[in-house]
């Protein structure tokens, strides 16, 4: 009985489609969300405010990191930032520079406590649909800038790309 119960539940996920998310460390985003890393969530500005949440206990700080996304097999231990903030005391921080236009991005954030410094948050995702399974692991967040003809038919501050509400 519990091998059919198990067969049914997992038909049903392939045939409906159905993406499972797991965060790991003591960090989540909520701005950018986590997206699916194959679709990069669209933010509406160059230069974004970014907020998360800690699961932390004790009082600590945050580092918080951009990587360019122009390559194939992403590794965060084996690249170098293009935007990089440490010791910041609030769970979110807003770029000082803007960024690229239309371009996608990586992100993620740790913890400082006591002398530790946390793993760079990251998520799991698997995938299943009906002719298809898929799953990535250790995966930053993703995220795209707006496209510069938007900004700019949107009347946004050219300087900062904040598209007017």
């Amino acid at each position: 009985m519990k091998r059919l119960i198990v067969v049914m539940l997992i038909s049903l996920m392939l045939l409906s489609g159905c993406v499972l998310k797991v965060h790991n460390g003591d960090t989540k985003p909520i701005y950018p969300e986590a997206g699916y890393f194959t679709w990069p969530v669209k933010i509406d500005s160059l230069t974004p405010t970014f907020h998360w949440r800690s699961d932390m206990k004790t009082l600590s700080t945050y580092d918080f990191a951009i990587w360019d996304d122009q390559h194939i097999g992403f590794r965060m231990k084996s690249m170098s930032p293009i935007y990089y903030k440490e010791a910041l005391s609030q769970p979110e921080h807003k770029i000082e520079a803007p960024l690229a236009p239309n371009t996608s991005y990586l992100w993620s954030v740790r913890t400082r406590s006591g002398g530790k410094v946390s793993a760079w948050a990251t998520y799991d995702y698997y995938a299943f649909a009906v002719v298809a399974i898929g799953w990535g692991t250790n995966l930053p967040y993703r995220f795209k800038t707006p496209d510069i003809d938007i900004i700019k038919d949107e009347g946004a501050d050219m300087k900062t790309g904040q598209v007017k509400q």
